[in-house]
């Protein structure tokens, strides 16, 4: 039967983790109590890294009024791997909050580190975008975490990218929307490879952009 079989928490600047024991099978990975947005960053292997977005759950002033988008599974990644004594993990914007690690048996949606290998790229006042990958890769998803600021009037957020001669992707994220990574089908990309975006409003916040690809596992 999937479920939880214990929990692990650290505040979001407390890395690596310590486990209970080696060996034990990570299923689930969330932050609360984060004021800002941002991701953790999970080495999967030698140049390949697990991104995993979350926005904030609460606003930034005293009202603490919940605003941003939100994840499914209880603001939870539902992942699966087997992790060692300790876990490492990089954090960028995430500036405060808890990170809970779940361990068991994996959930029925649960997936290997692998099907979030990616690369995330900060989106501030910046309309060009520059992505940087550990080769040529085929890529499997877009996702945007807008960020959260008592200022952004932005409500959409638009991204464009070439695939090739006269082809282009063009996908538009509201504001106030699912934290959720939209399917790109196989799409090409060099190793490196610039996305435009435009703001449909003053956009304030540092946001995150990540392109999530596939590879051939070394």
């Amino acid at each position: 039967m999937a479920g939880v079989q214990g929990t692990v928490t650290v505040g979001v600047g407390s890395f690596p983790v310590t486990m209970p024991k080696s060996g034990l099978t990570v299923i689930g990975i969330t932050v609360q109590k984060n004021t800002v947005g941002g991701y953790l960053s999970i080495p999967i292997d030698q140049g390949h890294n697990a991104i995993l977005p979350f926005n904030t759950q609460r606003g930034v002033t005293t009202t603490d009024v919940a605003v941003g988008q939100f994840l499914d599974n209880n603001n939870t990644w539902h992942v699966h791997f087997t992790a060692g004594l300790q876990i490492n993990c990089t954090v960028t914007g995430l500036t405060s909050g808890v990170v809970f690690i779940y361990y068991g048996t994996p959930f029925d949606d649960s997936k290997p580190l692998t099907a979030f290998a990616g690369v995330a790229v900060a989106v501030t006042t910046s309309t060009s975008l520059s992505f940087t990958f550990p080769g040529d890769v085929v890529l499997n998803g877009i996702l945007y975490e807008c960020g959260y600021n008592t200022a952004e009037t932005n409500v959409n957020t638009d991204f464009q990218w070439n695939t090739d001669v006269g082809k282009s992707i063009d996908i538009n994220f509201p504001t106030a929307c699912q934290l959720k990574t939209v399917p790109v089908d196989n799409a090409g990309a060099a190793q490196s490879l610039t996305v435009t975006a435009a703001f449909d409003g003053t956009h304030v916040a540092t946001g995150q952009l990540v392109l999530y690809y596939n590879y051939v596992k070394s």
